[in-house]
């Protein structure tokens, strides 16, 4: 009931060629691109803005948003333990887990939420990948903690990082 209005005006503004800072629509108006949680930045959240035509944002486009995010965290999941040297069974088991957990689950209607938390294992897995390959990808980690940002809910933001930091800094190398 918040999210759909919201990716409705940034995706009809962001599509007519103005940035959306002020909403006069919610309560009187209020600021918009100031709030963090309309996720205005998500790269995601802009590819949007192509799919408005004539005014109207689909809500089985947001419903395949939220579809598309469930998979590639499953997909994350797979790589990380992939990288983690299990074997194929195990790693597709793992992402299975992951994108069916009931964290997940009752929490689909949270889109932020989901934009934001799919980004963990994407982030183990660059922190991973570069003890074993090379530092070059932990500059994946920064990246991807930005989109997590964007993703509209920096209290899992927060939660990834102290994760984050308490994986880099256990992980055998």
């Amino acid at each position: 009931t918040q999210n759909f209005p919201n990716r409705y005006f940034a995706a009809a503004e962001i599509r007519s060629g103005s940035l959306p800072l002020w909403n006069p629509f919610m309560f009187s108006g209020t600021p918009f691109l100031a709030d963090i949680q309309t996720a205005v930045l998500y790269p995601f959240n802009l590819i949007l803005s192509l799919f408005v035509k004539s005014g109207e944002l689909s809500y089985l486009v947001l419903e395949g948003q939220v579809i598309f995010h469930f998979i590639l965290g499953g997909f994350f999941t797979y790589l990380f333990l992939r990288c983690l040297d299990l074997d194929f069974h195990s790693a597709l088991l793992g992402g299975g887990i992951f994108v069916f957990s009931g964290y997940l689950f009752s929490h689909a209607h949270h889109t932020n939420l989901i934009h934001s938390v799919i980004w963990l294992p994407a982030i183990f897995y660059c922190c991973v990948k570069g003890a074993k390959s090379g530092p070059i990808w932990l500059w994946g980690v920064p990246l991807l903690l930005t989109m997590s940002f964007f993703g509209g809910h920096p209290q899992i933001t927060l939660f990834i990082i102290y994760a984050f930091a308490l994986f880099f800094l256990t992980h055998p190398y």
